[in-house]
């Protein structure tokens, strides 16, 4: 029996080539972890060395990179073009060496080019979420980091460089949340350590020479002033962004930053007027709801605030949505400071207190270990006061208090209060004189020292009034009253020397607060 001829297969089509583009200089710490986040994903690596004294070369041609040197201009476009121009891939992909792949979306960049139509030219944006040193998020942008190679898509800006289409071609955008890349660079200790700020205000303030009426060069020019808490130079830049408005995603990130600015000048009044008419505009803007709540919040406005960050949930669709996010807002920071906000309502407490735990418990294991899970707890021992469960947030006190006394000192003074109004100003003292004796950590806590001075005086208790008074003012109390409560005190007794020193000591505080 004849045999058949085998039945021809169809050729296997590789995917799409990638090449990975960097600009490198003195990046040793962070080239290696870049370059691992992409392995399996760049088919080739160029690196662009500007002139690094360190191994960031040599690391780089351990991971197979390509390096060509290139002598710095003071301009990134420059030395990325250059990156462009000796990519060999069907795809260009480029990152920083403080930047990584995230974990987990090598699938979905890979779905990415697969599907890319060659007819509809595409720059597609990733998110880039920045982190702080532990690992906390600063903040999210989206930026074109990949799309199909052509000649005519470069590098433009001497900063805060962006890819474009020239000679005339048209190009889509395509803003993609599937793939992340985390970025190290805008942590404080980095900044400073490279000099990032000074070198990127000099490059910016060349760009506002040359391009005066560019809002674009307003925005990053405020955002380095914001970075580094220069907010009285970024917030005017950041409201001509704002009446500007041409650059819708730089004009609602600019709002963002602008409330910002003016709640850690503290005027959060103003602070929330700048917020309110940019949110009638674009309620899903919720980033802004965000930070508009915590400035009613600090306002003494907690029904607005917590109306805020229930809207701090929405999300922008559109070209709103590339605006300035924080991907923690909707995970669990809204819902902490809707919690906050609730317990802060005088009316109805137990009510509030009550959906305030709720909230609080649900967030128990969503917050990041640190000082906000430490605040998520401190206000669940609130929580529990505020709906009446006294045993429950007394069972959860020891516990704040050994990771964080200054968190239990609020706590501790709700539950003085209620002593005070059950069982008079002797059962208060009672309770504070046995907290700090049982949970030493209290004893160096101000506002419980003045507390049980307090306590002593409304029981009549004139020595143990004195006592606290002594402990607060050898402790070095910064507050002047204690100092001279004591002095007049001492006077009532006799000891006018002692009296006298305590007095100056009041003197030399006030004048340091002068």
């Amino acid at each position: 029996m004849p045999t058949s001829a085998p039945k021809p297969t169809a050729p296997k089509i590789s995917p799409p080539k990638i090449s990975l583009c960097l600009i490198t200089r003195d990046e040793e710490d962070f080239i290696a972890g870049c370059l691992e986040s992409v392995a399996g994903v760049a088919d080739e690596i160029i690196v662009v060395d500007t002139g690094s004294v360190d191994r960031t070369v040599e690391i780089a041609r351990y991971f197979g990179a390509e390096i060509i040197e290139f002598a710095w201009v003071d301009d990134f476009a420059a030395a990325r073009n250059v990156a462009l121009d000796h990519a060999r891939g069907e795809f260009v992909l480029t990152l920083d060496a403080d930047e990584r792949l995230s974990p987990g979306c090598h699938g979905a960049l890979r779905e990415l080019i697969q599907a890319d139509d060659p007819a509809q030219p595409t720059l597609y944006l990733p998110l880039i979420v920045n982190v702080d040193g532990e690992g906390r998020h600063l903040g999210a942008d989206h930026m074109a980091r990949l799309w199909r190679h052509q000649p005519w898509i470069r590098f433009e800006g001497r900063i805060h460089e962006q890819a474009v289409a020239t000679g005339g071609q048209r190009l889509r955008m395509w803003f993609e949340d599937r793939v992340q890349i985390i970025h190290h660079g805008y942590d404080p200790a980095v900044m400073a350590s490279k000099g990032k700020h000074q070198r990127n205000l000099d490059l910016l303030q060349v760009e506002m020479q040359a391009r005066p009426d560019d809002p674009q060069i307003w925005f990053h020019l405020a955002r380095q002033y914001y970075a580094v808490g220069e907010n009285a130079a970024a917030l005017p830049l950041f409201q001509k962004v704002i009446a500007h408005g041409g650059a819708v995603n730089h004009a609602l990130s600019a709002a963002l930053f602008a409330t910002e600015c003016l709640r850690s000048e503290g005027q959060p009044q103003v602070a929330l007027d700048q917020a309110l008419p940019v949110l009638k505009a674009h309620p899903e803007y919720g980033a802004l709801a965000f930070v508009a709540g915590q400035a009613a919040l600090e306002a003494g406005r907690p029904v607005q605030a917590s109306a805020l960050f229930k809207q701090a949930h929405l999300m922008p669709s559109g070209i709103d949505a590339t605006a300035f996010q924080d991907p923690s807002v909707a995970r669990w920071r809204a819902d902490l400071g809707r919690a906050e906000a609730l317990l802060c309502i005088d009316v109805n407490r137990t009510l509030h207190g009550s959906e305030a735990l709720s909230l609080l418990e649900a967030l128990a294991g969503r917050v990041p270990e640190g000082p906000d899970e430490i605040h998520r707890y401190a206000l669940s021992v609130l929580a529990l006061l505020a709906t009446g469960d006294e045993t429950e947030a007394w069972a959860r006190m020891p516990a704040l208090i050994e990771v964080d006394p200054g968190a239990a000192v609020e706590p501790c003074l709700q539950i003085a209060e209620r002593f005070l109004g059950h069982g008079g100003p002797e059962a208060a003292l009672q309770f504070l004189e046995d907290l700090i004796l049982i949970h030493s950590p209290m004893g160096e806590q101000v506002e419980i020292l003045s507390a049980a001075a307090e306590a002593a005086a409304l029981s009549k208790s004139t020595e143990r009034q004195i006592h606290w008074l002594r402990v607060l003012v050898t402790g070095g109390s910064p507050i002047p009253e204690h100092y001279l409560k004591l002095a007049a005190l001492l006077t009532d007794m006799g000891a006018f020397d002692a009296a006298a020193k305590v007095a100056q000591m009041a003197a030399k505080i006030m004048g340091r607060a002068g």
